[in-house]
C-alpha cells in the first residue's frame, strides 16, 4: 500500500494517515507499526485526535494491545497516562488489558502511576494456575509493599485431614514455598513474621 501511494519514511504525516487507513481496515498490528514510525519521526503528530482514539481502541485487541499501550504511555500525554493508569489499577479490567497497561507504564518510566497492591491482587485473584500465581507472588515480593501480607498469610500452606482416618493434605501446596519466600522478603527476613498455619 505504501508503494502504491508513494509514501516514504520521510513523510511522517502520510505514514500516520496510512496507519489510520490500516486501523480502519482491521490491520491493527500494521497500524501500530506505522504509528510508531510516524511518531518517532515527528513527535508533534501525537496530538492527532484520531491517533489517540485509535490507540485507546487498539488496546482491546491482543494483536495490537501491547504496542498501543506503549505508544499511548509514550505519546499520549497526561490523558494517555491517566487512561492506562485506570486500566492498570482496576480489578474490573480484563486481566490481559490490565497487565499490558501496567507493563506499558513501567516500560515508559511511569511506574509511579501503578497501584501495585490493587493491580497484582487483581491478577492473583483472577489467575488460578499455580505457575501464574507463583509469578504474581514473586512480583508482590519485589514491590516491597507490606500491604500484600494479609493476602499472603491467607494462602500459607495448611494441613487438612480428610475424614476421621484420612491422610493429611497440604492446601496451597503448589504455591506454598513462593508464599513463604514472599512473606520473608516483605517482613525483612524476620523469622517471627508468622508461622505456617497448623
Amino acid at each position: 500500500m505504501k508503494e502504491a501511494l508513494g509514501i516514504k519514511p520521510d513523510m511522517p504525516a502520510a505514514v500516520l494517515l496510512l496507519g489510520h487507513a490500516e486501523f480502519l481496515s482491521g490491520a491493527r498490528d500494521q497500524a501500530m507499526i506505522d504509528y510508531d514510525k510516524a511518531l518517532v519521526a515527528d513527535r508533534e503528530l501525537a496530538g492527532d485526535i484520531r491517533l489517540q482514539e485509535n490507540l485507546r481502541e487498539a488496546i482491546k485487541w491482543a494483536v495490537s494491545r501491547d504496542k498501543a499501550a506503549v505508544l499511548l504511555a509514550a505519546y499520549g500525554g497526561t490523558a494517555g497516562t491517566d487512561f492506562l493508569k485506570g486500566l492498570a489499577n482496576s480489578a474490573l479490567t480484563d486481566g490481559e488489558v490490565r497487565r499490558s497497561a501496567r507493563q506499558a507504564l513501567v516500560d515508559t518510566n511511569n511506574e509511579a502511576h501503578v497501584d501495585w497492591l490493587t493491580s497484582l491482587t487483581a491478577d492473583f485473584n483472577e489467575l488460578t494456575k499455580c505457575k501464574q500465581r507463583r509469578e504474581v507472588i514473586e512480583q508482590m515480593a519485589k514491590t516491597g509493599n507490606t500491604g500484600f501480607l494479609p493476602l499472603l498469610e491467607d494462602y500459607r500452606p495448611v494441613k487438612v485431614k480428610k475424614g476421621a482416618f484420612g491422610k493429611s493434605k497440604l492446601t496451597n501446596a503448589c504455591i506454598g514455598d513462593a508464599v513463604e519466600a514472599a512473606i520473608l522478603v516483605l517482613t525483612g527476613g524476620r523469622v517471627d513474621a508468622g508461622a505456617p498455619k497448623p
